[in-house]
C-alpha cells in the first residue's frame, strides 16, 4: 500500500503522481490519496486511486465529518475498527452473527444526519462555481498575495506564487504569536506544524503561519492582511 497527499500544507513538494498511479496499477499496489488539502480545487477520481479520503470542513462543509471513498473490491479485504448494529446482517439464536457485505458494514450506529444535510449544501455551493472557476479565482489571489507579501519587512516566505496556501514566518517572532496578533484583528490564520509531527525530524524549520485562500476571499482581504502584517513587529509584546 502507498499513501500520499497530492497536496500538503507543510511544504509544497511536486511529485510525479502520474508515475506513481501507473506504478501502483502495474504492480497491483493499493494507492490511497489523502485529498484533504486538494479536494476543494483539484478533481480526483477512483479511476486513479483505490481510496480517497478527505474532511468536509476542507470542502466548505461541516466539521467532524469525513469521507472515505474506496473501490468496491476493497470492501471484503478491510477489517472493522468499530462495531455496531448497522454492521450486522443477522444475529442467530446461538449468538453467532454475520456481517453485511456492502459499504454499510463500515457505518455502524446512527449517522450524523444533520452533517449530511450540511455537506450536501456545501456541494451545491461549490458546484455552482466549479473546479475551473475555482482554480482561476485561487490562482489570481495567490499571485496577488505572494506579490504583496514581499512588501513586509523581515518576513520569510516558504511558498510560491500559485500555491493555494502561503507559508510564512517573521525572522524573530514565533509563528503562534503572529497568528494570535492577526486573530486579534479578525484575520484568522493557523500556526504550528499542522498535524505533521514527523516534520520535526526531517527539516529544521517546521513551524509556520499558514494563510489559506478560499473562493470567498478577495483582494481587499489580502490588503487587510498585509496591512496588519506590517504592524506585527511594532506591536510584538504589546497585544
Amino acid at each position: 500500500m502507498i499513501s500520499l497527499s497530492v497536496e500538503n500544507n507543510n511544504f509544497q513538494s511536486k511529485e510525479d503522481y502520474e508515475f506513481i498511479v501507473n506504478y501502483c496499477k502495474k504492480y497491483n499496489v493499493i494507492l490511497v490519496n489523502d485529498a484533504a488539502q486538494s479536494i476543494s480545487h483539484q478533481k480526483t477520481s477512483l479511476n486513479e486511486y483505490d481510496v480517497i479520503a478527505f474532511s468536509f470542513n476542507k470542502f466548505y462543509g461541516p466539521t467532524g465529518m469525513g469521507v472515505l471513498a474506496l473501490k468496491e473490491k476493497l470492501i471484503k479485504k478491510l477489517s472493522l475498527s468499530k462495531f455496531g448494529g448497522g454492521s450486522l446482517a443477522e444475529v442467530k439464536k446461538n449468538k453467532d452473527f454475520n456481517f453485511k457485505n456492502n459499504l454499510t458494514l463500515f457505518e455502524p450506529g446512527t449517522p450524523n444526519i444533520a452533517n449530511f444535510f450540511m455537506a450536501d449544501k456545501s456541494l451545491d455551493f461549490f458546484n455552482e462555481i466549479g473546479y475551473e472557476q475555482t482554480q482561476e479565482i485561487l490562482n489570481d489571489l495567490s499571485l496577488y498575495l505572494h506579490e504583496k507579501l514581499t512588501e513586509v519587512k523581515n518576513l520569510v516566505i516558504y511558498s510560491s506564487p500559485g500555491d493555494n496556501i502561503a507559508l510564512i514566518n517573521f525572522k524573530n517572532i514565533p509563528a503562534q504569536d503572529v497568528s494570535d496578533y492577526l486573530g486579534s484583528k479578525n484575520i484568522y490564520t493557523i500556526a504550528g506544524i499542522f498535524c505533521s509531527q514527523y516534520l520535526r525530524n526531517i527539516q529544521s524549520q517546521y513551524s509556520f503561519v499558514r494563510i489559506s485562500l478560499g473562493i470567498y476571499n478577495n483582494k481587499k482581504d489580502i490588503d487587510k492582511l498585509i496591512s496588519e502584517l506590517k504592524n506585527v513587529e511594532g506591536n510584538y509584546g504589546i497585544w
